[in-house]
């Protein structure tokens, strides 16, 4: 008798999925699809923002959204801070201009997207990619071409943009 329920425990056990392979499993594939969408977002946000730009300006966009989501003060995450939009006068305002005009971004250039996906990657997996905007904490940026005029401390100036950081 004793032969035959540790054969049915057997044959049970055996047919059963075990719990913490499927569980890993699911887990490292979430957070696989989650880094990829998030070297998507960066990606998408360096093209959009300083695909023109040298490495260095490329490396500073990024470095200023990671700022902002290591900050407590914007989303937590790389997409989040992305995709963020602010109520402004009743107005949805996106924190990067590109964002909230989608039909006007297209990829027409694969060489800066290539360049702006291994920047991307590299911000994802290094400590730090540009140190001045790292040290500095800077987390606001414009166009050389225009002035918001914001209250806030230049930090620096990289090709096309300036960067800031709150007084």
């Amino acid at each position: 008798m004793s032969k035959l329920i540790s054969s049915i425990l057997l044959s049970v056990t055996l047919l059963l999925p075990l719990p913490s392979q499927q569980q890993t499993f699911n887990f490292e594939t979430a957070i696989a699809q989650d880094i990829g969408k998030q070297v998507l977002c960066m990606a998408k946000n360096i093209y959009y923002e300083a695909g023109s730009e040298s490495f260095e300006g490329k490396a500073a966009v990024a470095q200023v959204t990671i700022n902002r989501a290591n900050s407590g003060k914007f989303k937590s995450t790389i997409c989040g801070v992305v995709k963020q939009r602010d109520i402004i006068n009743g107005l949805a305002v996106c924190q990067f201009s590109w964002f909230c005009e989608p039909f006007k971004n297209a990829l027409k250039n694969s060489y800066r997207w290539e360049e702006s996906v291994i920047v991307a990657k590299k911000a994802l997996t290094e400590p730090r990619i540009h140190d001045t905007i790292y040290r500095t904490d800077a987390m606001y940026y414009h166009n050389t071409s225009v002035n918001p005029g914001w209250n806030l401390h230049k930090v620096t100036k990289i090709g096309n943009h300036i960067f800031y950081k709150k007084i």
